[in-house]
């Protein structure tokens, strides 16, 4: 069976798999690579994995290639970027903006900026804001 990793905690790594959410493990040679410096997780959310049921629990045996892969947040297969960011209450954070889009643009991704809290803003603040991107 064939699914995405949705998100891991713990050692639990929940995938969505034929329209649902399971709860899986990961098999032993799968947990960590060394790449050189340190320990990296070989699997990670977004990834598209194969998924096998052994001794009653499903179990995560193989990932397939990814197409892109972000350092922060660490995932995998993103097709798009979008930043969410306050208006106002907290105001929007420049540097964070910019850093973010950076990196998605550095792996060829979409990118978006979605302005949140509109409310507590003028249109004229929010365009200024904008108007750099």
């Amino acid at each position: 069976m064939r699914g995405r990793v949705l998100r891991i905690v713990g050692g639990f790594y929940r995938v969505a798999a034929e329209g649902k959410a399971i709860e899986c493990r990961i098999a032993g040679r799968l947990k960590r690579k060394e790449t050189g410096e340190r320990l990296v997780p070989q699997v990670l959310p977004g990834d598209i994995v194969r998924l096998e049921e052994a001794e009653g629990a499903m179990v995560i045996r193989e990932a397939e290639p990814r197409s892109t892969c972000l350092a922060r947040p660490l995932v995998a297969n993103v097709d798009i970027c979008v930043v969410v960011q306050s208006v106002a209450s907290p105001p929007p954070n420049a540097e964070l903006i910019d850093r973010l889009l950076a990196q998605a643009q550095n792996r060829g991704l979409l990118t978006a900026i979605c302005l949140a809290k509109a409310d507590l803003a003028t249109d004229a603040e929010a365009e200024a804001f904008l108007a750099p991107y």
